[in-house]
């Protein structure tokens, strides 16, 4: 997602993808807040050298879970269940193989160069306990230690370094570890096309992810349940997006933060634990569950009906104030000497969030997404205004977020606050059933059966969004 929380994964060696067992006691609706869009009046009167102030809400791309929000819901009372039913209506809650594999790109590795402290297999060779192998093309050198004498060089095989022991769960000083950087990863590690991958457990993955993706802090602050909400989102969205990116899966927040055993706490690991399987599915398949870091108090729709976020008043970014220099805007855009900026299209409803924004400049016009400001200005989200402009005129009566809109409707067990004036949602029972498993090639992850999350449309931005 990331931006806090700002943030899928691949697969291992069991060729299979993930049909879910569903659980129709959870289906959820959400509010339907429709989102139509208000055309803006108005310029803010701005001089070259000045700095334009950008006053929004939220933090992140709003879509799905926001991690403030299910932080202050857990304090409530709600629970993790009820937390991702209110966030990821029309999904269902779901069970999933917990032996499944992930594979995942490490991008801060370049050279797949592991410490083998319990042994290993790389090809047909067996690495001895304390051994290290380096994998240089289509061969693996094998050593007495990181850096030490070559001892052998062998075929690599599929590129893949095996743990003798690749069972979850295994004590860290058993774990892979990376020469040079002492990073440690549960689970395989792989070398294919320049790229290193880590083939793991798709519980252990998770684990390697709620610590970076969350605060694990919030266990001892009443957010305990948050931490599991954000457990079972991490599992739907690799589940998902691990078999439709394939190679292009990693560890930052493009797909998911993931920062394998050297990030793992004590307190997130009970919250995985806590969780072991549960998905948010459609179809019998795990849905992409993007989150980020705070909705602002609304969410933004995309794959999920946005619903209100009353969770969200305990985020710092709730609320926030930006400054940004004329010359930025101007380099950033390539107008030229920068003239003017105004929001001229906005979603209407509860989140008037930015669809459309003009830049002038002494050169040409340009107009860009509210999406394309936020990323290249560095701003907080897409929900925004800029001061100095008008504001937006009123949307007729009896359009959504006015006083005469009709009313938004929730679906039972789709609770919209944690007071005590509105009933929390109500988890349904968690049935265990045999998943249907299609075959997966593990470096070619495309499965033989259709998977809903192949079919969605790619959703803009990262998936996930970091909770600073």
């Amino acid at each position: 997602m990331p931006v806090w929380i700002d943030g899928g994964p691949r697969r291992r060696r069991v060729r299979r993808t993930v049909a879910l067992a569903m659980l129709p006691a959870l289906a959820v609706g959400g509010a339907a807040a429709l989102l139509s869009t208000t055309n803006i009046v108005g310029d803010p009167q701005l001089t070259a050298g000045n700095e334009v102030t950008f006053t929004g809400q939220g933090n992140g791309h709003g879509r799905g879970l926001g991690q403030w929000g299910a932080f202050g819901y857990a304090k409530s009372g709600w629970t993790a269940e009820q937390i991702v039913a209110h966030y990821y209506g029309g999904s269902q809650l779901s069970r999933a193989d917990t032996n499944l594999p992930v594979r995942v790109q490490l991008t801060t590795q370049k050279t797949a160069n592991v410490l083998a402290p319990a042994g290993a297999k790389i090809g047909d060779q067996q690495v001895a306990p304390g051994q290290a192998v380096r994998i240089e093309g289509g061969n693996a050198v094998i050593t007495t230690g990181c850096g030490g004498p070559v001892i052998k060089t062998v075929p690599a095989g599929d590129g893949t370094v095996n743990p003798l022991n690749a069972q979850p769960g295994r004590p860290t000083a058993e774990l892979l570890k990376f020469c040079g950087t002492n990073a440690t990863y549960r689970g395989a590690v792989a070398a294919k096309d320049g790229k290193v991958f880590n083939v793991v457990n798709i519980e252990d993955y998770v684990r390697g992810v709620v610590p970076v993706e969350s605060k694990a802090e919030w266990a001892d602050q009443g957010g305990y349940e948050a931490l599991r909400a954000q457990a079972i989102a991490a599992r739907s969205y690799a589940l998902a997006e691990g078999a439709k990116r394939g190679d292009a899966y990693n560890d930052t927040q493009d797909s998911q933060v993931y920062g394998g055993a050297s990030k793992e706490d004590p307190r997130t690991d009970k919250a995985v634990a806590s969780t072991a399987g549960l998905v948010m599915a459609k179809n019998g398949y795990a849905v992409s569950t993007e989150f980020s870091s705070s909705t602002g108090g609304f969410t933004a729709g995309g794959d999920f009906t946005p619903v209100k976020d009353d969770g969200d008043v305990v985020s710092p970014y709730r609320n926030w104030t930006q400054q940004v220099p004329t010359a930025k805007i101007a380099q950033e855009f390539g107008v030229g000497a920068f003239k003017s900026i105004r929001v001229t299209k906005t979603q209407s409803g509860q989140a008037a969030r930015v669809e459309a924004v003009e830049i002038v400049g002494a050169n040409k016009t340009v107009t860009a997404t509210g999406a394309d400001v936020r990323k290249k200005l560095g701003l907080r989200s897409d929900w925004f205004t800029i001061d100095g402009q008008a504001p937006a005129a009123a949307p007729a009566p009896g359009a959504p977020g006015t006083a005469g809109a009709a009313p938004t409707s929730v679906a039972p067990g789709a609770g919209t606050a944690p007071s005590g004036s509105t009933p929390a949602p109500v988890p349904g029972t968690v049935v265990d059933r045999q998943i249907v498993a299609a075959p997966v090639d593990p470096f070619n992850p495309v499965p033989t059966a259709p998977n809903a999350a192949q079919a969605a449309p790619e959703a803009a931005g990262t998936a996930t969004a970091a909770a600073s």
